[in-house]
């Protein structure tokens, strides 16, 4: 009987503070400045017009937050839009009975509603002249002709990975492949993350994680709201905390196939010290390393946060909106690999044939997912400590006709959010 032997490789996750800025600032100015209409007319917001108030009425993908908004709320929303569309710096005048918060509510529905709008700097600044209520938009960029010819690159990268989304007809395909471009696009930002917005606006947003190849949490969930726009699938940003630290994230949550899920791009990214690694245990087999299970393997993309409902992303992420994300249809192990409610040894030939078309896939990690800890600690009795694992490779070859190498196996292990094993392939 082949010996094995086990090595606990123990990585460290690190929480580093995924960094949101506030999106308001005060500012009590005395000094009188031009004021800037809504739709650019020489009337105030606050005098009336028979033609009655003028605002967006945009589509049912995006701008979700605009139509939470009441009417005064629309009204400032579709004055920022023009200024922003602009880069008009003067002062906007906003309805006087309008408070503080209403302001926030508008301009922070505004830029979560709005990812391509990456030059707009994410505060405000407010005055009060007499009755009088202005507000002042900052941007990011210096000029509108930076402005367009940042735009210019960023639509180029947006429409190119949008074209190959629409290619395929499944939502969940569509998602995919925008979730994979945009982490082989971007890595993490971590000098951003310690240093603050004012600092790196642009790793922010969609431009930095799409174009400058750098962001941070934030600008991984804007570049995967913009996408999903361009390519007909709902997408809204999330804010909350997450990991031990309960530091600030943002992640999305996204609309496929008529259900509701949270994904996570940033903790999908092995870049990133963030979400489930592959810590776990190795195995080989023999007194040689044919596999290479010594060394240190890239395992690509993660997909321990794609498409879960809020009971599993509770595990590491809180204090976020309820969206009613219940579903698990379209989870990913739900449909790429084997997501199992319990562990039955019967179990072993489904593993067998789903193994046997990973072969012929040419997947180099085979992956069994469990939303409980019970069935998983039973699954790895049956398949590692009883050895069973290689009967049921051994089936999966014949029926697939591919030769792998099983005198050395390894795999890795995740608990948390879901629990995961997958096995390592090495091919003949």
């Amino acid at each position: 009987m082949k010996a094995v032997i086990a090595l606990l490789l123990s990585l460290a996750m690190f929480f580093e503070s995924c960094f949101i800025p506030p999106l308001f600032k005060n500012e009590d100015d005395p000094d009188n400045s031009k004021t800037v209409y809504n739709s650019g007319k020489s009337k105030s917001v606050n005098e009336s017009s028979d033609a009655g108030p003028v605002y967006l009425t945009p589509g049912n993908i995006g701008h979700e937050l605009f139509n939470n908004l009441d009417q005064n709320g629309r009204i400032v929303y579709s004055l920022i839009d023009e200024a922003v569309k602009e880069m008009n710096t003067e002062d906007i005048r906003v309805p006087d009975e309008m408070s503080m918060e209403q302001m926030q509510e508008a301009f922070d529905a505004y830029v979560d509603d709005c990812p391509e709008n990456f030059w707009l700097y994410r505060s405000f600044t407010r005055r009060q002249v007499g009755a009088e209520v202005y507000i002042r938009l900052s941007y990011c960029v210096n000029s509108i002709q930076e402005r367009d010819s940042m735009k210019e690159d960023l639509d180029s990268v947006v429409r190119s990975i949008a074209r190959s989304a629409l290619r395929v007809r499944d939502r969940f395909e569509k998602e995919l492949i925008i979730h994979d471009r945009i982490i082989e696009s971007c890595e993490y930002d971590y000098s951003a993350a310690e240093s603050g917005y004012e600092s790196n606006e642009l790793s922010f947003s969609a431009y930095g994680a799409l174009v400058a190849g750098r962001a941070v949490c934030e600008g991984y969930s804007r570049a995967m709201q913009l996408i999903c726009h361009e390519s007909g699938i709902q997408c809204v940003l999330l804010r909350g905390t997450a990991g031990n630290s309960r530091t600030s994230h943002m992640w999305n949550v996204v609309t496929i196939n008529g259900s509701k899920y949270h994904v996570d791009l940033t903790w999908d990214d092995t870049g990133s010290d963030f979400g489930a690694k592959d810590n776990g245990e190795e195995h080989k087999y023999g007194s040689d390393d044919p596999a290479g299970i010594g060394q240190e393997e890239d395992v690509g993309i993660l997909y321990y946060y794609f498409n879960l409902p809020d009971e599993i992303i509770a595990f590491d992420h809180f204090d976020f909106a309820a969206h009613n994300c219940t579903d698990t249809k379209d989870n990913y192990f739900s449909r790429k690999a084997m997501l199992l409610f319990d562990w039955d040894d019967e179990y072993a030939d489904s593993l067998a044939e789903y193994t046997a078309g990973c072969l012929e896939d040419g997947k180099k990690l085979i992956y069994i997912a469990f939303f409980d800890e019970k069935s998983y600690n039973n699954a790895l009795e049956y398949l590692i400590n009883d050895e069973q694992i290689f009967k049921i490779l051994d089936r999966a070859k014949k029926l697939s006709g591919i030769e792998i190498r099983t005198e050395s196996l390894g795999y890795i292990m995740s608990e948390g959010p879901l629990y995961t094993v997958g096995f390592r392939i090495v091919y003949q």
